[in-house]
């Protein structure tokens, strides 16, 4: 699960397209299903 406290950034499933997320967001992260989350390149996250 991500919680995102702040800043600005992107979450995507393998296969699926990236999502961008924001402060307030939470994002559940399925067991064994592959994914990456990281900052946009213009905010901390």
């Amino acid at each position: 699960m991500i919680l995102v406290t702040g800043g600005v950034g992107y979450y995507q499933e393998e296969g699926k397209a990236a999502q961008i997320i924001r402060k307030g967001d939470v994002v559940e992260c399925p067991e064994g299903v592959k994914h990456w989350h990281r900052a946009t390149p213009d905010s901390w996250f």
